[in-house]
């Protein structure tokens, strides 16, 4: 043990000693110094972040998850549109309020629930992370709150971006996996540090609840095939066959619709000892395929020339099946609905690009 060691030891010691000598005499208890830490969080959200804060509720539930059965006026949310039971399909509004913004616990959170059933294990997390644009990226990071719309309506729902889809899918998907009961589960907003928690919330099940929750998923597949575009900007669209030097080797995964390239390049430098120089680039595009079913698959691909090169070269495919998807105990993830290599589009949109981000 060297001597910073030892006098951080010492240090430890200390406090464990102090705590233990006085706090008991005095009467402080853990839940006391907890609400006295709560209360300072408060006092200071007052001072610093007034602007920030959604109203008496936000004080109240500090460090709390609310869920809704209607989109909340979080200045002023009525108390009879609180729930703690969640219907299959319906709409609901999980709400978190949070002591701290969004960007210093680490960027948007991800929603962990746990099955709090007795006859199963607490410790079993469920992950889902939750989508935001780049546009959205700097309001978000100075939130002191989150909502998130669970079961969003299919026949009014209208999000731009189809990834967007992908946390309410893979949530109906799992629980379209279950049989028809009562399930009680404890929502966390956080992967690794617990920014919000909620009491037990149940989900009920029963009536025909799997088939619900099915038909409920269908109709949210279908919503997203209306919203899916290819992945990049209006100026990067149009088809760029003519530049890639192997097109024979992408026609095996079917009749190409659409070719589209990003204009962005990654430099890839030479082996040591040329690591001066650049050896070649790479670019990333998408293909609308259309496959022997008649379905036209959207996939992304990878693609790899050399410096005096003039075109491109296929070089494999990209996994595109991995946004945002929900991961379950024992190493099981549940992927957004894809064909096997890609997305479906449809033909409509087939030759049309919106960013997905």
């Amino acid at each position: 043990m060297n001597w910073k060691t030892g006098k951080n030891f010492v240090k430890t010691a200390a406090a464990v000693f102090l705590a233990a000598t006085f706090a008991a005499p005095l009467g402080i208890h853990k839940s006391r110094l907890f609400a006295e830490s709560m209360q300072q969080k408060k006092k200071r959200l007052k001072t610093k972040y007034r602007r920030r804060l959604q109203g008496k509720m936000h004080l109240q539930k500090l460090e709390k998850i609310v869920v809704f059965n209607r989109k909340p006026n979080l200045k002023n949310p009525d108390p009879k549109t609180i729930v703690t039971t969640i219907l299959p399909g319906k709409t609901y509004y999980i709400v978190g309020f949070f002591s701290k913004t969004i960007g210093q616990t680490g960027g948007v959170p991800s929603l962990v629930f746990h099955d709090s059933n007795k006859k199963n294990d607490y410790r079993v997390r469920y992950v889902q992370p939750m989508y935001f644009s780049l546009r959205e990226k700097k309001s978000l990071r100075r939130q002191l709150h989150y909502v998130f719309e669970l079961f969003p309506n299919p026949k009014k729902v209208r999000y731009k971006s189809p990834i967007k889809y992908h946390p309410s899918m893979n949530i109906a998907r799992f629980f379209s996996t279950l049989k028809d009961d009562t399930y009680d589960i404890k929502f966390v907003w956080g992967r690794n540090t617990a920014m919000a928690t909620s009491p037990s919330i149940r989900f009920d099940m029963r009536n025909g609840g799997q088939k619900k929750m099915k038909d409920y998923y269908a109709q949210l597949v279908k919503k997203r095939l209306s919203v899916m575009r290819i992945n990049l900007t209006g100026r990067e669209c149009r088809d760029q066959r003519r530049k890639i030097s192997n097109l024979r080797k992408i026609r095996k995964y079917g009749k190409i619709v659409h070719l589209a390239l990003s204009k962005k390049r990654y430099s890839v430098r030479c082996p040591f000892p040329r690591r001066h120089r650049i050896c070649y680039y790479r670019k990333v595009g998408y293909a609308s395929m259309k496959r022997s079913d008649g379905k036209i698959e959207l996939i992304s691909m990878a693609f790899k020339k050399r410096v005096r090169e003039r075109k491109w070269r296929f070089t494999n495919l990209q996994t595109s099946n991995r946004d945002l998807q929900f991961t379950a105990p024992v190493h099981k993830k549940i992927k957004p609905e894809n064909l096997g290599r890609g997305y479906e589009i449809s033909r409509k949109n087939a030759r049309k690009c919106s960013l997905w981000h």
